[in-house]
């Protein structure tokens, strides 16, 4: 159920054979403290038990796409093709968000921005941290990175403008 006033967010993950950790993903977001949002879990052909566990979700807010394995790629764009947020955040199989992940992000959402990242703690499979990012955090140090082919972007932190990611054709499936 959408909420007036306040962004949709379309929250898109990939799956492939991440049953090892998979439902605390799952969880990380459903459990998040901002409520107005969609969740697309693409299974992208795996042989574990990730489908079993997808399956098992009973949430309206969840959106599930079993596909043959295609690659990172191709599943983000299909994710991004049924998405009817304004917003796209990311998440991976095997990562975990902080319950105020996306009401922390939503925070700085602007029509100018293109792409909303945080850092991130580094954890070890039983979920200790052992290390955090230290990226540039000021837009023109952001930029300078990126020149210099250093991204200062973890993945599944960011949030997307959606029309934005639309006009560059989405990604690209030669990466």
């Amino acid at each position: 159920m959408r909420i007036l006033n306040s962004p949709f967010i379309t929250v898109i993950m990939p799956v492939y054979n991440a049953e090892k950790y998979l439902q605390k993903a799952i969880d990380s977001i459903l459990n998040q403290t901002y409520k107005n949002f969609e969740f697309i879990i693409i299974n992208d052909g795996s042989t574990d038990g990730s489908a079993e566990i997808i399956n098992s979700i009973d949430d309206k807010r969840v959106i599930k796409i079993h596909q043959d394995n295609s690659g990172l790629v191709v599943a983000l764009n299909i994710g991004i093709r049924y998405a009817t947020g304004d917003w796209i955040a990311r998440m991976d199989a095997d990562d975990i968000s902080y319950p105020n992940r996306l009401e922390m992000q939503i925070k700085y959402i602007q029509d100018d921005i293109a792409v909303i990242g945080s850092q991130a703690n580094i954890i070890d499979k039983d979920d200790n941290v052992y290390n955090t990012t230290s990226f540039e955090l000021e837009h023109d140090d952001i930029v300078s990175k990126l020149l210099e082919h250093n991204s200062n972007i973890i993945h599944p932190t960011i949030i997307i403008n959606k029309s934005k990611l639309n006009k560059v054709g989405g990604y690209d499936p030669k990466m």
